[in-house]
């Protein structure tokens, strides 16, 4: 996205979130400072922060769920269930498997001796952890009469929509998995949480 900074002169320029903290010349000579992207962002009014850390805030606050209604019928309820929300899943990698090539190349020149090189230099190594988790517990006020109906996948990513802060993580996420939390209708609002 590309945001307005102004020279003195009235010259307004759209730069790129790539810039901020920057300096370019206008067409008048001067030498413009662009603001930091947190300032270039809040003066466009969008959010500073992403939403996971606004959601992890809301959710060690207490914040959620804000509804005093249903989220399906929309009657008044006390009620709440909660939902796992998976956005990145983190992956093991074996390190064995590019490593077979180095394998045979120790093997041909050094014989046993290069194959037991190569064997404890693999297990020093190890596996490794690509990515990273990130998934959410997440509250739903949802009454008694409706629970049934968001345990389907659909009407639990629908009902998960009309939450503003769910809808902004899962459009940051929009190959995210939802998964309804049957053990958890009236569980302890508090016992929300992020894995990293």
């Amino acid at each position: 996205m590309d945001y307005p900074v102004s020279c003195e002169c009235g010259q307004v320029h759209r730069v790129a979130a790539a810039l901020a903290g920057s300096h370019f010349a206008c067409r008048c000579g001067r030498d413009v400072s662009v603001p930091s992207l947190i300032q270039l962002k809040s003066a466009a009014g969008q959010a500073v922060l992403s939403p996971e850390v606004r959601l992890e805030q809301m959710l060690q606050l207490g914040m959620l769920p804000e509804e005093s209604r249903c989220l399906v019928c929309d009657a008044p309820t006390k009620k709440a269930l909660f939902f796992w929300a998976m956005c990145e899943r983190a992956v093991l990698k074996e390190s064995w498997g590019q490593k077979w090539l180095g394998l045979v190349v120790l093997i041909f020149f050094f014989g046993w001796v290069g194959l037991l090189v190569g064997y404890l230099a693999g297990r020093l190594e190890g596996d490794k952890l690509h990515g990273r988790e990130v998934r959410f517990r997440l509250p739903l006020r949802v009454c008694s009469e409706c629970t049934s109906k968001v345990s389907v996948p659909i009407t639990l990513w629908d009902t998960a929509l009309a939450v503003p802060i769910y809808a902004e993580l899962l459009r940051k996420y929009p190959d995210a998995q939802l998964v309804f939390d049957a053990q958890s209708e009236d569980a302890n609002l508090s016992s929300s949480h992020r894995s990293r």
